[in-house]
């Protein structure tokens, strides 16, 4: 098939997925969230990373095209348009140099960046958890036969029903949040071996939890049905209906996809219409990687890189998931779930070599539908959580390395180097060896290019600049390695995926690491390998310096000071334009409400640390803790059980 072609002047796009239920969501637990470590606001460092790493691309392919000429021979129609694109990127890059008052510039759309409208919310809340196939299929043991037993042009009579139990909880727990906070008892139920130190609930919990949902499942519709591979799409239902009746029939989530390339979609910029895309970052919170099929924790509550897989299987008839999880904990959820969908497919297939008749069930293009398999594989600090206490199970789970039995599972440990020079000699070529193992995977499997995807749980708290606190371990990457390693699994994906990649962000817990490993990703994503200068110390305390927000939430004005810097001031145009992407005039209220102040005890052994190293707030420490472990003792207490130990100073 041909390739879709870019250059520096007419790259091929990333999309970008923000839901603005995720941004206003807010936990009310405690009047003074500071000693969390996971905040949803934490979201804006990742936009933050994300308008950085467009900023510095359009002014080095700028100064590239200036410098060749390519602006000043243009005369072809598409060398036009190319032209007027610079023309108009080096017209917003150096808005905040001009010392004389001029007539406003339009705001220029990023070119590097696709940024896609919302999908539309289900009518009412809930809906998704209950009714979402996908999500359903992820958080339910597979059934024994038939399997596959759904998806497009495949409901029968005796397709099995799937309803989670679990998720009718969560909605449940989510629901009564608000009032039982109020009532100063504890939102996370106590008795059921959950962590309360690491899942917090409040007023916005349902609808970040469907948004961040409906965003990845979005994602992976357009990446596989908007793409140069499959132009023309067949439309798909926009809005759920108001009251879903039949969860095999009703795929919540699953946008227009004609509508993100209208003309209207982009009214508000000065770009024409988007171009189709194969890469996407889905900007979203909560975390997923940790929750198993109904064991939430490390503020993980629906695993979403799974629904992904499960949702591009349904409805996309992609049998084939590559996941790669880079971040600092191990996805102990993520390998939970694949391994009983692993185990479902290679038992109907033992089963049919027995002599059993194979499954009529057949997808969209009339073909027989293969059993879906997937290959996870992590890299992870087996010292953190969820093995930092020492448990056997979780040890040999984060450990495991198996590629028999229908199981390709690849867990590879980070390990402390000297420099950034002794990191790419020593250390890279080990974490590498990932894309080996899912290509033996592709191989054994007969995985076809058009039916596989990869995924990526993207996490920035291995990230260098993630807080002591996290990092207390020592295992850590430098920033270039999220520009690189994405690098590499973009470039692995056009060589064997048809180039297509879904990144859903996962843990980070520092804003200076969230942005600055966003800011290599994104670079990454695009093939680019980018400049040490664009994250050094330096860099960041600029960006930082010109991107402050106020009291309200809002971001400040652009310090003058810093007007002879273009691509800060770049920066600071597209994280508002990010901020303000599908938020409604008026969002709902999330303030926090008022209730006892928690205990002064300490949970697991806490502590204190000193100082911040970006600037920004530091949350207090405990000695022994993953990630997210409150200080504050919740109202009710877990019981104390092995889930509850998995919980015990999460992360994601």
């Amino acid at each position: 098939m041909e390739k879709i072609s870019s250059s520096s002047t007419d790259p091929e796009p990333m999309g970008l997925f923000i839901q603005p239920a995720c941004l206003q969501h807010k936990y009310i637990r405690h009047a003074n969230a500071s000693h969390i470590f996971e905040r949803p606001e934490r979201l804006r460092a990742v936009l933050l990373g994300v308008a950085a790493a467009a900023s510095r691309l359009e002014e080095e392919d700028a100064a590239a095209a200036m410098a060749s000429g390519a602006v000043k021979e243009a005369s072809e129609p598409q060398a036009k348009a190319e032209k007027d694109d610079l023309t108009s990127l080096l017209s917003s890059l150096s808005i905040a140099s001009s010392t004389t008052p001029t007539r406003p510039t339009p705001f220029a759309l990023p070119i590097h960046l696709t940024v896609v409208p919302p999908p539309t919310a289900p009518v009412s809340a809930g809906q998704i958890l209950l009714h979402h196939r996908a999500l359903q299929l992820s958080h339910t043991s597979p059934p024994e036969a038939p399997f596959p037993y759904s998806g497009p042009g495949a409901r029968t009579s005796n397709t099995p029903s799937l309803s989670s139990s679990y998720l009718r909880d969560l909605l449940k727990w989510a629901t009564e949040a608000p009032e039982r906070i109020k009532a100063g008892e504890c939102e996370i139920p106590g008795g059921l071996g959950l962590n309360q130190g690491d899942l917090y609930l409040g007023p916005g919990s349902v609808l970040a939890i469907e948004g961040a949902v409906q965003t990845v499942c979005q994602a992976v519709d357009m990446v596989l049905s908007l793409s140069a591979y499959d132009p023309a799409p067949a439309p798909a239902p926009s809005t759920p209906p108001a009251k879903a009746t039949d969860a095999q029939s009703t795929p919540l989530g699953r946008p227009t996809q004609t509508s993100y390339f209208s003309p209207s979609a982009e009214a508000s910029g000065s770009r024409p219409p988007a171009k189709p895309f194969r890469k996407a970052f889905c900007a979203i919170r909560p975390p997923g990687h940790h929750c198993g099929e109904d064991s939430p924790s490390g503020f993980c509550y629906v695993n979403n890189v799974v629904v992904g897989a499960m949702h591009a299987y349904l409805e996309h008839d992609v049998d084939r998931a590559i996941i790669i999880d880079f971040d600092l904990h191990h996805g102990n959820g993520t390998q939970e779930l694949i391994m009983p969908l692993n185990a479902a497919t290679y038992a109907e297939e033992l089963a049919v070599k027995a002599g059993k008749p194979p499954s009529g069930l057949r997808g969209r293009d009339g073909a027989r539908r293969r059993g879906w398999k997937g290959f996870y594989g992590s890299v992870h600090d087996i010292y953190s959580y969820p093995c930092e206490d020492g448990e056997l199970d979780l040890i040999k789970d984060a450990s495991l390395s198996l590629a028999a039995h229908g199981q390709y599972i690849e867990n590879i440990h980070l390990q402390p180097y000297s420099s950034e020079d002794d990191f790419y000699a020593r250390i890279y070529p080990k974490y590498l060896a990932l894309l080996d193992k899912a290509k033996l995977y592709m191989d054994e499997t007969e995985a076809d290019p058009d039916r596989t995807i990869v995924l990526i749980s993207a996490g920035f708290d291995a990230c260098e600049h993630e807080h002591q606190a996290m990092q207390r371990h020592d295992r850590r990457v430098p920033v270039s390695f999220f520009s690189r390693y994405t690098r590499d699994i973009a470039a692995f994906a056009d060589e064997y995926c048809r180039g297509r990649v879904v990144s859903v962000l996962e843990g980070g817990y520092s804003d200076r690491a969230l942005m600055s490993a966003a800011m290599g990703h994104v670079v990454g994503m695009l093939g680019r390998e980018g400049k040490g200068e664009w994250w050094n110390v330096d860099s960041l305390d600029h960006i930082e310096r010109a991107t402050k927000k106020k009291r309200t939430g809002k971001i400040a004005p652009f310090p003058s000071e810093l007007s002879h810097i273009p691509h800060l001031s770049r920066t600071h145009a597209l994280l508002a334009h990010f901020e303000g992407v599908g938020l409604p005039p008026d969002p709902p209220s999330t303030h926090s409400t008022p209730q006892q102040p928690p205990a002064p005890r300490m949970t697991l052994r806490a502590r204190r640390l000193g100082g911040d190293e970006d600037g920004l707030d530091t949350p207090p420490v405990a000695a022994r803790r993953g990630r997210g472990r409150g200080v504050g003792t919740p109202t009710s207490t877990a019981t104390s059980t092995p889930r509850a130990r998995k919980g015990v100073a999460s992360p994601s």
